[in-house]
């Protein structure tokens, strides 16, 4: 049969309406206003049939879902049925309204109060919309439009004073942040002030003259750069709830959603459920009220938030929606899901085919149709997609979605991860490190007096108050100290032997860690190994028999680490994901692979409790194989343990999972051919080179949700493959944060709401003397929940019995240390509570937080703080904001990248290298590293050091730039640019982010680009003056005699010596391109593969 293709919308309406409902269905719901219930069996029709109820009848709906349903992927779901009913080109306007907690203040997000406001404004506009909403939303209210809270309206031409302006920002709820990330974010610069509207679609900048606000323009959030002009802006409360001395009393009974659109269909997904469910929340508030009241804390009355005007009796005209198939409902719709489809589904079709059932494909790829086509005769191809299958026996059809088949497009596709340099700069006050003097403290900037003119230095403060004054134009030879995370380094005296000594114990330490561990990284790829082949029929067993469907990019690292297993040079990837995301699988692949070509497999863990876990998953996934599994870990006995390590040793064993008890002596391996290392930041160094070394030739995979700083960074140095797994799971939904202080009022309201939906509660303390105290205080206040204990100090049998009891429902609430942040995996828990969040390093925080989340349904992480404690540090402060910014599914990536630069380098390389990092400082040792490297895979190129003097004052004004460290990190980007390009984009960047330049400011873009052309062509010194520049070229520079009659401004004056004219920065970059056929470097010099001369570009 050939395929069908619909060329009208007609016909597609035609054929869904009724095809998926019968006539019956429309009939009922065109007559008089009355109570329908329709008995739907599956609950993934309902988005079908509201969809078609609001396409058919053209007025707005209210759909009414359970208080824990996934708003947003129903909105996602309607929003794809729509444009099968013909409104893809019309302004279909889909909201969700989620219920909020008003007990805990102001702790939603930005996504949902744009929600909220965007409704408000289509309400405002009367347009024709569908809201997604509960019982409970619905009944606290909604402002009426116009009256959410104050706003601000402003237009390019306003008058303002920047600091009112901020003053106003701060006070709608904009939080002040060093750039702008999120909705509801504020940032400033001099004359330039950039906030994020909560409810717009991008970040916007304003520029002033004076009080007049010049310029209103969008911009990127990656590059921060502008990236359009726009004429107005209205900027809303960042509020989910108005804040109340504003907006005065609650909303009255007209003011609630019904009241606010007249005309509209109330719809509900089985009414009798959610109004009871409402009943139980009603009843928790109260409880939570009477807990917070309790603590002498104000807390106002349930009944005064819950007006409660949607009681079952009154909605006479409520369409419901039952999942029950034996309700006595007047129509009934029998659409059955098919979430994956393999053989045996095939074979069903085939029966449903031949009993006659109309079979309907759709799809909008052609081979698939195709394919389909040939396996199941008579069916019925339509050339578009549908959101998902569905079966209707009253109709006797079966429609079939191309999504069933692979999933959605929209995935992002793993992408291999570039080289990229770390650039952090200092602040006054901080630690820094010269290279001649070694380490001292960054005291600012000072204006000298200096041959006859004033130039601005960096003040440096050694040892007995001695200073070092270091010119804008040296600023390379200076990097931040970072140590330990808190640790305060040993400063140097300016002149003194101890920084050389440092410094040279450093190189040689190097030199030795080269020769142990980079050998064992950079030549891997010289080693030869046996290359693992395909084993077809076990790995397509393997795969489908996978329960899930593979994401793109997790396919993605699925095919690179199996092309890395079949080359012959030893693998050694690190596959980087979120927790849940699936790299588990990619190892499962990777090691079927491996003991199919006859190889034993080792899979180290840092915990008892992962190392159970994923023994427990490998065997059930294994199951149908002939292998041979074993676990070594403190669970195992001492006599298990001695036979599991002699089946290792004999090759009886194929494949064992453990922990540390795998690095023990006496556990060898007949044929160990793949190293697995499960969340590797927790070992080590030398913990995994142990199981390595001698063994040169295995493969070795990598899985880490968050990277240490090591292994990250030779990865960016091309000495490790990455694969990133980004894509979260289908109906994944990312944890929401919360970080505030402790209180009474946000605990309690916390644990019982998650109760309340049937699911359980971490709450972290990380203090094992006082846990159990804490442990009473919450039973205090909790006295109905069940609370359970775990930390690192209880016999092993406790606390596997206390995680049991916990998973079994007999605690509702597990109170633990750090303990659990790797191998507990309970998809019940979706509330996580971390007490003293500040004391927690970013990836502790980060790793709890993944320990919640896991299933469909959303989750909520409260990082808090103890409001007694006085002023947090500066790099508490950062990672509090940090696991805030890296919400999102899929960030550890970034998270680690932000580590790397915010924890230093603890133990960067190992014990053996801890101290001369904490000697030299993270960024410059690991400077001394890179060379190392380099020299190592014979890409080292000296850079000559640049005699320079510049005969005009030139700097970034503290008007111009005021953060100290946004202002070191322009000048560095000037200073040390490579490419006239990257020059020029910058200046257009600072005019951009800053404002227009202050008079005489772009003379430091002169002295950047007298850098950047000596670095490119060799000089050895350079005198800048205001008009021209005085060269002396390297030994190794040879001129082509004759050219610089033909570059204009160019002046010969002898061999050695060239004189450059020019009459502003623009002829100075011209000329500067222009000298590239003058230069070259003598045959020596060249390379190291003795090739002749070039010309240096």
């Amino acid at each position: 049969m050939s395929i069908m293709v619909f060329n009208t919308v007609g016909d597609i309406i035609i054929l869904m309406t009724q095809t998926v409902f019968s006539p019956a269905f429309w009939d009922k719901l065109g007559g008089r206003r009355r109570r329908i219930e329709i008995a739907v069996v599956d609950r993934g029709a309902h988005e079908l049939a509201v969809a078609a109820i609001f396409s058919h009848g053209g007025e707005s709906v209210i759909w009414l879902n359970g208080e824990n349903e996934p708003l947003a992927e129903k909105k996602a779901k309607i929003g794809q049925w729509l444009k099968l009913f013909g409104r893809e080109n019309t302004a279909v306007h889909i909201h969700t309204l989620p219920f909020e907690d008003p007990y805990i203040n102001n702790g939603s997000d930005a996504g949902q109060i744009a929600a909220k406001q965007r409704l408000q404004a289509d309400l405002a506009a009367g347009k024709k919309m569908i809201v997604l909403s509960t019982l409970a939303a619905l009944s606290i209210g909604l402002e009426k439009p116009g009256a959410a809270g104050s706003g601000l309206e402003i237009k390019s031409g306003d008058l303002w004073e920047r600091n009112e302006l901020i003053e106003k920002l701060t006070g709608l709820g904009y939080q002040t942040r060093g750039a702008v990330e999120i909705g509801g974010d504020l940032s400033w610069r001099g004359n330039v002030v950039d906030v994020f509207p909560v409810a717009g679609a991008a970040p916007v900048r304003l520029e002033f003259e004076g009080r007049r606000l010049v310029s209103l323009r969008s911009f990127d959030l990656d590059s921060q750069r502008s990236t359009g002009t726009i004429a107005d802006v209205k900027i809303t409360e960042n509020r989910y709830f108005p804040d109340q001395a504003a907006a005065g009393p609650r909303p009255r009974a007209d003011a609630y959603l019904t009241a606010l659109l007249p005309s509209c269909r109330l719809l509900a997904s089985n009414f009798s459920k959610i109004e009871s469910e409402f009943r139980k929340l009603l009843e928790n508030f109260r409880r939570i009220r009477a807990a917070v009241a309790a603590g002498q804390a104000a807390a106002p009355e349930v009944d005064a938030i819950f007006a409660f005007p949607y009681r079952g009796e009154k909605l006479t005209d409520l369409v419901d929606f039952s999942a029950d198939p034996d309700a006595a409902a007047e129509i009934r719709v029998w659409p059955k899901t098919i979430v994956t489809l393999d053989n045996a589904d095939l074979e069903n079709l085939r029966q449903k085919t031949a009993s006659g059932f109309r079979l309907l494909a759709y799809s909008a790829d052609k081979r698939l149709l195709d394919n389909l086509r040939a396996q199941l005769p008579g069916l019925e191809c339509h050339f578009f997609n549908i959101p998902c299958s569905f079966e209707n026996p009253l109709l006797r059809l079966v429609a079939l979605s191309g999504r069933s088949f692979q999933y959605s497009d929209k995935q992002a596709k793993a992408r291999e991860i570039p080289p990229e340099e770390w650039l952090q700069d200092m602040e006054v006050g901080d630690w820094v490190v010269h290279r001649q003097h070694g380490i001292g403290k960054f005291s600012g900037f000072k204006r000298l007096h200096f041959e006859g003119m004033s130039a601005e230095f960096l003040k440096i403060e050694y040892v007995n108050r001695e200073f070092l004054y270091v010119p804008l134009h040296e600023l390379e030879v200076l990097k931040r100290y970072s140590g330990s995370e808190g640790g305060v380094p040993s400063p140097d005296r300016l002149g003194g032997r101890t920084w050389r000594l440092k410094t040279e114990r450093a190189k040689k330490a190097i030199v030795h860690y080269t020769r142990d561990l980079l050998n064992l990284y950079a030549m891997r790829k010289s080693i030869r190994k046996i290359a693992l082949a395909a084993v077809p029929e076990l790995e397509d067993k393997l795969q489908q028999d996978f329960r899930f469907v593979e994401t793109e990019d997790q396919k993605q690292a699925i095919r690179m680490v199996l092309a890395d297993l079949e080359a012959d040079f030893p693998m050694d990837r690190l596959i980087c994901g979120d927790v849940s995301f699936g790299k588990t699988e990619v190892a499962l692949r990777a090691a079927l692979r491996a003991m199919a070509n006859g190889k034993q497999v080792a899979f180290l863990c840092p915990t008892t409790i992962l190392a159970l876990q994923h023994f427990k998953n490998f065997e059930l996934r294994l199951a149908a194989f002939p292998l041979r599994l074993g676990m070594l870990s403190r669970l195992v006995s001492a006599a298990e343990k001695k036979r599991v390590a002699a089946a290792l040793k004999n090759g009886s064993v194929d494949l064992v999972v453990g922990t540390h008890a795998l690095l023990a002596k006496g556990v060898e391996f007949k044929n160990l051919g793949l190293f697995i290392v499960d969340e590797e930041q927790r070992f080590g160094v030398f913990q995994k080179e142990k199981l390595k070394k001698g063994r040169e030739d295995i493969d070795v995979l990598t899985l880490s949700a968050t990277p240490i700083p090591r292994t990250l960074s030779m990865a960016l140095s091309g000495l490790q493959d990455i694969s990133l797994i980004q894509t979260p799971p289908l109906g994944r939904l990312a944890v929401k944060n919360f970080v505030g202080y402790f209180s009474r009022q946000v605990v309690v309201s916390a644990v019982l709401n998650e109760i309340e939906r049937e699911g359980a509660v971490f709450v972290v303390f990380n203090d094992i003397e006082r846990i159990f105290h804490f442990r009473d205080q919450l039973a205090a206040w909790l006295p109905d929940v069940a609370i359970g204990v775990v930390h690192a100090q209880m016999a092993t049998a406790t606390i596997e019995k206390n995680i049991m009891d916990f998973i079994a429902g007999r605690f509702r609430v597990l109170l633990s240390t750090t303990i659990i942040e790797n191998g507990i995996d309970i998809p019940k828990v979706n509330t996580l509570i971390v007490m003293n969040a500040d004391r927690l390093g970013l990836t502790q925080m980060y790793q709890l937080r993944g320990r919640i989340g896991r299933g469909s349904r959303q989750a909520t992480a409260y990082f808090l703080i103890d409001p007694q404690k006085g002023v947090m540090s500066e790099k508490a402060k950062k990672r509090l904001d940090a696991i805030r910014e890296f919400s999102e599914l899929g960030s550890g990536f970034k998270l680690a990248e932000f580590d790397l630069s915010l924890r230093g380098a603890g133990a960067l390389l190992g014990n053996r290298q801890h101290g001369h990092v904490e000697a030299l400082g993270y960024d410059y040792f690991l400077e001394l590293l890179q060379q190392a490297i380099r020299e190592f895979k014979g890409e080292a190129e000296e850079e000559r050091a640049l005699a320079l003097r510049v005969h005009f004052p030139y700097a970034i004004s503290e008007e111009y730039i005021a953060n100290t460290s946004e202002r070191i990190r322009a000048y560095r980007r000037i200073l040390e640019s490579r490419e006239p390009a990257e020059l020029e984009a910058l200046r257009a960047e600072l005019r951009d982010r800053y404002g227009h330049m202050p008079v005489g400011m772009e003379k430091i873009f002169y002295v950047g680009a007298v850098k950047l052309f000596a670095r490119r062509y060799g000089w050895e010194k350079a005198e800048v003056f205001p008009d021209r520049v005085q060269v002396e070229l390297g030994r190794e520079i040879k001129l082509q005699a004759g050219k610089d009659a033909s570059i204009p401004g160019l002046e010969m004056i002898d061999a050695r010596n060239v004189e450059l004219e020019f009459h502003s920065l623009d002829g100075f970059m011209v000329l500067g391109a222009g000298l590239s056929r003058l230069f070259l470097r003598s045959q020596n010099s060249v390379s190291d593969s003795g090739s002749e001369s070039k010309k240096i570009y």
